[in-house]
């Protein structure tokens, strides 16, 4: 389980974090370096002498990576190609067609949205709605394969879409906590057979 895709999906600890120290400041970064250091096993008690040097670290490196592995893109492709329609959304702050352009896959995400546009972060189901909307769908008539159980599956089934976690290494699949996982392989056919794919 990586304690990451919790932090990240809105949790708590990230909301209260960001009030308190504002968003991606030194300061955020060494309390997120301290929280870090604690869920890798680090005593909570007591000061690590290496939470500002991570702090730092994160505060000059911190550049989110769009990666997009060639299995995923493959199943864009296809998917496209039996005129589904496909969204993309993300807890970015910003539009992502940009993103899209650069990885090769605008023309297959007509449309996209980032959260920021509608001050809505995953799992808030209100982004998986207003994506849903963006083509006329109903909660029921849609589907959402994303990578993080926290913030894409538990998201996705509070707004009423079925959920597919891409978990190609099997970590969640392993763990009591996501049930509903699916790897790459499965996902056409889960969207099959819901009338998706």
């Amino acid at each position: 389980m990586r304690w990451e895709h919790y932090y990240w999906a809105s949790s708590r600890e990230l909301v209260h974090d960001q009030s308190r120290h504002g968003r991606l400041t030194d300061e955020f970064w060494e309390a997120y370096a301290h929280r870090q250091l604690v869920a890798l096993g680090a005593s909570n008690a007591r000061p690590s002498n290496s939470r500002p040097k991570l702090a730092a670290y994160m505060s000059k490196s911190y550049e989110p990576q769009s990666v997009v592995p060639m299995i995923c893109m493959e199943r864009c492709r296809r998917w496209a190609a039996r005129a589904n329609k496909l969204v993309l959304s993300s807890n970015r702050d910003t539009p992502l067609q940009d993103v899209l352009a650069r990885i090769g896959l605008a023309e297959h995400f007509p449309y996209s949205l980032a959260s920021g546009e509608i001050n809505a972060w995953k799992p808030d189901p209100r982004i998986f709605l207003h994506a849903a909307n963006s083509w006329g769908w109903r909660p029921h008539e849609a589907a959402y394969v994303g990578d993080n159980y926290f913030a894409d599956v538990v998201g996705a089934k509070r707004a009423g879409v079925l959920p597919v976690l891409y978990d190609p290494r099997g970590n969640l699949r392993r763990s009591a906590v996501a049930p509903a996982s699916a790897r790459s392989a499965n996902c056409h056919a889960a969207l099959r057979l819901n009338g998706r794919g």
